[in-house]
């Protein structure tokens, strides 16, 4: 099988390691960065990811990015190598090399999340739809940092946060494009168009796609 060689960040991975370590020996994962072959399955000959982190019930390839431009086509193909592979998962971490544009969120509580679902439910029985929609954006973003474990918790634009959760199998093709057409509608509600309307419809859609994302990622 030919090599996938995707590139390394090493200033940002040095400090994606001191963030990423913590979290997932929380969790009871052993976390390894930079692994020898030996650590790493069959199908990823040639291969050697960033980190692993393993325990009995799950194993993660972590591969750290620069931009969401860098290596995409080399990412994509790494992405083939576990079509078909129930043992091990990847994910992609992208970000800036430049500390000083580092803002860290921190990682929510699933019953945060949820109890915020209920005050976003609230807003549209009230009739605040349009900023229910706004804060079912935040609610988004603050589930990916929540399921994606190796996420780096950095603020990301609403089209990464819906990529992000599409590429690691947490919603669905269809949820990923309806999610998407409400981006539009997002921004421009943030960014001054007060005539925008928005369907309840569409906030209840936002709240379930978030709620089976957390279900997919936690069995819960």
């Amino acid at each position: 099988m030919t090599p996938v060689d995707v590139g390394h960040h090493s200033a940002l991975e040095e400090r994606v390691f001191n963030r990423l370590r913590p979290r997932f020996e929380e969790l009871g994962y052993e976390f390894t960065a930079q692994p020898d072959g030996s650590l790493l399955p069959g199908f990823l000959d040639g291969y050697v990811p960033d980190a692993i982190a393993t325990r009995a019930d799950d194993r993660v390839v972590i591969e750290i990015k620069g931009s969401h431009a860098s290596g995409s086509d080399k990412i994509l193909a790494l992405r083939r190598r576990f079509e078909g592979q129930t043992d091990w998962r990847l994910t992609v971490i992208y970000g800036s090399d430049d500390v000083s544009q580092d803002m860290i969120i921190p990682m929510p509580e699933i019953e945060a999340v949820r109890n915020r679902s209920s005050e976003v439910r609230a807003m549209v029985e009230g009739g605040y739809v349009r900023a229910a929609l706004v804060m079912a954006f935040s609610l988004l973003e603050s589930t990916l940092h929540l399921v994606t474990l190796s996420d780096d918790g950095r603020p990301k634009k609403p089209g990464t946060v819906v990529q992000e959760l599409a590429m690691n199998g947490l919603i669905d093709r269809l949820s990923e494009e309806r999610l998407r057409s409400l981006i539009d509608v997002r921004n421009r509600i943030v960014h001054g168009d007060l005539g925008r309307d928005v369907a309840a419809e569409d906030v209840d859609f936002m709240l379930a796609a978030i709620d089976r994302a957390i279900g997919s990622a936690f069995a819960v």
